[in-house]
C-alpha cells in the first residue's frame, strides 16, 4: 500500500498573515514572499519525504492567487518536497475531502479541526497542527477521540508522531 501524505499550507507550513499586513497574499506586490515558514517545517518535510511514496499539498484558497502561493513555496525551497503536479488548491474547505479521496491520501495534516479534518472520512490518519494556539471550538473536541486525530503543537512533535506510526506499519 502506498503511503501518501497530504498537508495544508496556511497555519501548517506558513503562519497566516492578516489581510493588509506585510507578507499577506492580498497585497498587490511580492511582499508575501518575505513571510516566513514555520521553523523546522521544511526540514521535517524533507525527512518525511524519505518515508512517504508521495507528498501532496492540498490547500484552500478562495482569492484566486494560487500562482502566488506556488511562487512562495518555491521561494522557500518547498519545490524539493512538492512536485508541481502534487500541489492542489480548492476554493472551499469541504473540497479537500474529494481531492484526498481521489489521491488516496493515507495521512493528512491540517490546522482546521471542524471544517477540514472532521470531513476527511477516507483518510485513515489525521493530524491536527496547533502551532498557533488560536481559540478552540470546544464543541468539536469530541472529534479528536472519535476520529483518533493526533494533535501536534510543533513540527518536531509532528514528525515524531508520523515516523512512529510509519514504523509500526
Amino acid at each position: 500500500m502506498k503511503r501518501i501524505l497530504g498537508i495544508d499550507l496556511g497555519n501548517v507550513i506558513r503562519p497566516s498573515v492578516p489581510d493588509g499586513q506585510h507578507g499577506s497574499f492580498d497585497l498587490p506586490d511580492d511582499s508575501y514572499l518575505q513571510s516566513p515558514d514555520f521553523p523546522e517545517a521544511r526540514k521535517c518535510l524533507l525527512e518525511a519525504k524519505k518515508h512517504f511514496d508521495e507528498i501532496h499539498l492540498v490547500s484552500r484558497s478562495n482569492d484566486g492567487r494560487w500562482d502566488d502561493r506556488k511562487k512562495w513555496l518555491s521561494h522557500h525551497g518547498y519545490d524539493e518536497i512538492f512536485e508541481p503536479d502534487r500541489i492542489h488548491f480548492c476554493v472551499r474547505y469541504e473540497d479537500k475531502s474529494p481531492i484526498c479521496r481521489d489521491l488516496g491520501v493515507t495521512d493528512f495534516i491540517d490546522d482546521n479541526l471542524f471544517r477540514v479534518l472532521s470531513h476527511l472520512t477516507t483518510v485513515p490518519r489525521l493530524f491536527w497542527f496547533r502551532a498557533n494556539l488560536n481559540p478552540v471550538d470546544l464543541e468539536h473536541l469530541h472529534l479528536l477521540r472519535e476520529r483518533k486525530i493526533k494533535v501536534a503543537l510543533s513540527w518536531q512533535t509532528l514528525i515524531s508522531q508520523l515516523l512512529t506510526i510509519l514504523t509500526k506499519r
